[in-house]
């Protein structure tokens, strides 16, 4: 098995366990969590090919990639701890979707793909916008309609980067 291949299996696996623990320890109204849950679900079905793709193209020695990969990572085990509340979900992957932009600037200069690091840089501000946009509706009190929103518009995205135009092929 090759390095990205274990890479992203485990990343994968990280945050379908954090998903699954996070049900039972931080869920209290279940009706507002799940949609949530089946973003963050989507989220983690959107790792594997991302991690896989991306840990075979950067150097495995490259501290700074590393660095960020971990911080990536904590901050999914925050979505995943954040599935209760809704505005903090929100916010948390707001928080997630940036760092991921950062991250993927940051390789524009290490890496020879720079139209595919555009396109995700692309999809990680689009799906930081739409976070802004859920939390700013959360917050005027819609907090179901927003978090089944989120989902309808993240399961869309998701489709269309996986199947319809497939962001994770060099």
């Amino acid at each position: 098995m090759t390095y990205s291949k274990r890479r992203a299996l485990f990343a994968t696996a990280l945050f379908t366990a954090a998903g699954i623990l996070a049900w039972p320890l931080f869920v209290y109204d279940w009706h507002i969590s799940l949609p949530l849950e089946i973003f963050y679900a989507l989220l983690v079905v959107n790792a594997y090919p991302s991690v896989r793709l991306f840990s075979s193209i950067v150097p495995q020695e490259d501290g700074r990639h590393a660095l960020a990969d971990i911080i990536l990572a904590i901050s999914y085990l925050f979505i995943a701890a954040s599935i209760g509340q809704p505005p903090q979900f929100a916010l948390c992957t707001l928080v997630m979707f940036l760092i991921a932009a950062a991250k993927y600037t940051l390789m524009l200069y290490d890496i020879p793909h720079p139209h595919l690091l555009q396109r995700k840089i692309r999809a990680d501000l689009l799906g930081a916008l739409m976070c802004a946009g859920i939390l700013a509706l959360m917050n005027l009190g819609w907090v179901y309609y927003a978090a089944w929103g989120m989902t309808l518009i993240f399961t869309v995205a998701s489709v269309y980067v996986l199947a319809v135009k497939p962001l994770y092929k060099i």
